[in-house]
């Protein structure tokens, strides 16, 4: 690939931010909307301009808080904040005569805030806008005659965002298909040069890490056209049927990943003149031509007989592995680039049975003796936890517990933050109340407010550098503001920390524009936001708290349930059609997702909690994502047997092998997650040889496979992988247990452990 192509792709492959990137110019096109509508009311009704401020603010959150998967939804959503910031204003205005009564109103909808999570995103929207509504009517006060430029203001911040969420209605799901799939040839691309080597001036780890990150935006892209397709009946806008298209995606992707993998472990060429490298060349310019847009049709089509041979000559002649990867990550490419989007199915012939453009596989190079391991007897069962002792708050919903902690800490807050400054208190109220958003554990919450002060830290020395260079300019002031709301929307989605930093610089910008910025400002954000972090943090860990570990212990086990009800499954044939397998492989990268998600929002918690954390960030979960990964090639591989007329016993006794080592790897995980060994339970064996090498003993199924089964040879090799990181998760964890078991000795002995 050319450094133009590289780059070019480089950039282009970043959308699996696709829908955060629609989201973040919409919603800072309805912010823009706000601000002018806002100027008009101050004009013509000669309020204060403090009202813009307000109407920027209200309108970001208006937009930022609507979470619908839908765009119908989500457009509903919004109009439904018009008439809920109105009650809001109506109520806190009414309130604020009534001296106690306001402040009884602000920590009771603070709480119902929190607690309307449970009914699902668009109660969560409304009622965190309520919040925000009451907020800014108690915080500015309005008197009686200012109320209506007030109401006009609030009204029109979430009236801009309806007007751009019904722009967003017009829809055109060919082109977004077609903008998909051109990010899953890019992204190829890009993973696919990245595996090739290091490159000048890179090390193995920082290629590694690139690597990574590239079949992980891959994976991001599979997943948006999985979501297109819920949306859309896929063969009314393309010649394939709804499984085609999504089994052709999988293959791409699966295809994709194992010869970036085979690229990455060989290391070094075959040497110069050699007929392997010759293979290996015309399969990487075959791939490129696939992979790069502006190729020509002929072009095209001619790599892809390229690709045809090379697969013919790996079966017959000369054994390659990466030539014959290579070759089949090319057809699988060609394959999706042949859909027709501009025509539905009913138009024209449904393309070529699954399988039919991957003829066969190549002969892994093994020892032609090697024995076959023993099948291992299904290791205990995790011995269930003993019950706590029952307290009433502890059977509550997790939002209920929140509700009653929110409630308490916006009080303090309240107070603390008008001891320390009477006109910034509001600033103390948002971070303990904000925290409490997205979060659903006392680790998430700790997480939260870490990133919230970090992030504001961050935000003002970038927002006093950005202002400083503009000097004032009122216009590049504005463009500062504009920039940060599009940052805090298009980044905030990925970590908090993003969030807090651009809406601080957003903040920094706002108030150089009203000329009020200085030091002592500056100071008191910094002072006001720490405190009501902390106060946060002290009501979720003080107050109705309960341990975070069950929730990560939840998540841990949800996954390995469904990666084993994959593979049992397919082993006792429960599963007999290609749409029934796709669904199941979808829980299981669900249930992935979902287990990385639970991690990466308690992040900060973990990191300070242990060995335990640190391990489970860098290793455990990347460890599941790879079996998460072998379950795609397996189901892949599956899909495509259903076409042999015999598939052997083999690979039934090599899913037996692996389902066996889901135990011991479910119980390996919680001990990672901190679930110590309860008393009676049955103690983990220490890793076998096995299971800290790299090697899995599955592969040695291959030899009992008949003859011209090419694709239970994939799923031997797709059950390799799963085994070989289900036995890392175990050995790992193993070693980790050692270490606290150590730790314990030492201290009880009093003797310090490094």
């Amino acid at each position: 690939m050319s450094t133009r192509g590289a780059l070019t792709s480089a950039f282009a492959a970043q959308d699996p931010a696709h829908a955060r990137l629609v989201n973040a110019v919409a919603v800072t096109a309805g912010m823009l909307l706000s601000a002018l509508f806002g100027q008009f009311v101050i004009h013509t009704f000669h309020a204060e301009t403090g009202l813009l401020a307000m109407a920027i603010f209200l309108s970001v959150q208006a937009g930022g808080m609507v979470k619908d998967a839908t765009a119908r939804g989500r457009l509903l959503t919004t109009a439904l904040l018009i008439p809920t910031l109105v009650a809001a204003v109506a109520v806190a205005a009414f309130l604020s005569t009534h001296g106690p009564l306001v402040i009884v109103g602000f920590i009771l909808i603070a709480g119902a805030a929190i607690w309307f999570r449970r009914f699902g995103a668009r109660a969560a929207a409304i009622g965190s806008l309520g919040f925000m509504g009451y907020f800014f009517t108690l915080f500015m006060r309005p008197s009686a005659d200012e109320l209506p430029a007030f109401a006009l203001v609030a009204v029109g911040a979430a009236a801009a965002q309806t007007v751009v969420r019904t722009a967003l209605l017009i829809k055109r799901p060919r082109r977004e298909l077609e903008v998909l799939l051109r990010e899953l040839r890019m992204g190829s691309a890009v993973a696919v040069h990245v595996s090739g080597g290091s490159g000048p001036g890179r090390g193995v780890d920082a290629n590694t890490r690139a690597l990574r990150s590239a079949l992980q935006r891959l994976d991001h892209v599979g997943r948006a056209i999985t979501s297109w397709q819920r949306q859309f009946q896929t063969d009314r806008h393309v010649d394939v049927d709804d499984q085609t298209l999504a089994q052709w995606v999988l293959d791409a992707r699966v295809d994709t990943e194992e010869a970036c993998a085979e690229r990455a472990r060989q290391g070094k060429e075959p040497a110069p003149g050699s007929a392997v490298l010759d293979l290996r060349a015309r399969g990487e310019g075959a791939l490129e031509v696939i992979l790069d847009d502006r190729a020509a049709p002929h072009r095209v089509q001619a790599a892809r007989d390229v690709a045809v041979d090379l697969i013919a000559q790996c079966q017959t002649s000369i054994v390659d592995v990466e030539t014959y990867l290579l070759a089949r990550c090319a057809l699988s490419h060609a394959r999706l680039r042949g859909i027709d989007i501009a025509r539905g199915r009913h138009r024209t012939p449904v393309r070529p049975p699954v399988g039919a453009e991957h003829p066969g596989t190549v002969e892994h190079p093994m020892a032609a003796d090697s024995p076959r391991p023993a099948t291992p007897k299904a290791a205990p069962a995790t011995p269930p936890r003993p019950k706590m002792r029952w307290t009433a708050w502890r059977s509550w919903e997790p939002t209920t517990r929140m509700a009653v902690q929110a409630m308490i800490a916006a009080a303090l807050a309240a107070g603390v933050g008008e001891v320390i400054s009477a006109s910034r208190w509001y600033w103390a109220v948002m971070t303990a109340f904000v925290i409490f958003l997205g979060a659903t554990t006392r680790s998430g919450i700790f997480t939260r407010a870490y990133r919230r002060v970090a992030g504001t830290i961050i935000g003002i020395g970038i927002g006093v550098g950005a202002v400083t260079l503009v000097a004032g300019d009122t216009s590049l002031l504005v463009a500062i503001a504009v920039i940060a709301v599009f940052g805090m929307l298009y980044f905030g989605p990925l970590n908090y920390l993003y969030a807090s930093v651009f809406i601080t610089t957003m903040l920094v910008s706002l108030y150089r524009m009203l000329g009020v910025l200085d030091g002592s400002l500056l100071e008191l954000r910094l002072v006001e936001t720490l405190s009501g972090a902390l106060i946060g943090v002290l009501c979720a860990y003080l107050i109705l708290s309960t341990n975070s570990r069950s929730v990560l212990l939840g998540k841990g086990d949800a996954y390995f349930e469904t990666l084993e009800h994959l593979l049992r499954a397919v082993r006792e044939e429960h599963v007999t059609d290609r749409a029934e397998l796709m669904a199941t492989l979808q829980k299981v990268e669900d249930a992935q997702t979902d287990l990385a998600q639970a991690v990466a929002s308690m992040s900060a918690a973990l990191a300070i909690g242990g060995p335990g954390g640190s391990h489970l960030q860098t290793d455990e979960v990347r460890l599941t994502g790879i079996a998460t990964r072998g379950a795609a090639r397996f189901a892949q591989a599956r899909i495509r047997a259903l076409e042999e007329p015999s598939r052997g016993t083999a690979v039934d006794d090599a899913v037996d092998v692996v389902v066996a080592e889901i135990a011991p790897a479910a119980q390996a995980m919680r001990a990672v997650l901190g679930d110590d060994v309860e008393p009676g339970a049955v103690p983990m064996d220490p890793p076998s040889a096995d299971r800290r090498s790299d090697a899995s003993p599955v592969i040695d199924y291959l030899h009992d496979l008949p003859s011209g089964s090419p694709a239970s040879r994939d799923a031997v090799f797709a059950l390799a992988r799963i085994d070989w990181a289900l036995r890392r998760i175990v050995g790992r964890a193993s070693g980790l247990r050692a270490r606290r078991s150590r730790g314990r000795r030492a201290a009880d002995a009093g003797v310090a452990v490094d």
